[in-house]
């Protein structure tokens, strides 16, 4: 059986180095378990060390594949194709996600987690992006939801299982 595995995480991540040692770990145990798909997004020094650490260990076990799942660009040429591979064996843009706008992040993380029977997740509960202006020509701000709780959320939602390297 091929499984997937998903990661989504906060922009910045303390502790880099321990939080990678506790991922090879994980990750050398779903791949153990029959896992070879994983799937990334983008934007987060989280979602790099993911990368780094999934591609690191394709030398030890060459039956993986690194997905990339865009939030825009749904039509591709083949001419542009080569560019959007780069460093992946398979690239995504689902269905409606390009068309969401500024929800197009939080689209594609559900949709990564659709595609996931695990995902891996840097969450801290406590974390509060900063304060945003309601419009551009507002005097009033609103506290907007960080976008890995968004996800973190409809993960536990959809019953998914959830290994938090936060904690």
């Amino acid at each position: 059986m091929e499984g997937a595995c998903c990661f989504i995480g906060h922009r910045n991540i303390e502790k880099a180095s321990e939080v990678q040692e506790k991922l090879r770990k994980e990750l050398r145990k779903l791949i153990e378990q029959g896992t070879t798909r994983f799937i990334f997004g983008d934007h987060s020094e989280f979602n790099t060390l993911c990368y780094d650490t999934v591609t690191e260990l394709m030398q030890e076990y060459p039956q993986i594949k690194r997905v990339k799942f865009r939030k825009d660009y749904p039509e591709i040429t083949e001419s542009v194709k080569q560019y959007f591979f780069n460093g992946y064996e398979d690239n995504i843009c689902p269905k409606g996600v390009a068309q969401s706008g500024r929800a197009s992040y939080v689209e594609r993380n559900q949709a990564m987690i659709m595609a996931s029977d695990i995902c891996i997740f840097y969450y801290n509960k406590d974390y509060q992006p900063k304060r945003r202006k309601e419009s551009k020509h507002s005097i009033g701000t609103y506290q907007p939801k960080s976008g890995t709780r968004i996800a973190y959320e409809f993960a536990i939602s959809k019953k998914k299982e959830i290994v938090n390297l936060y904690e």
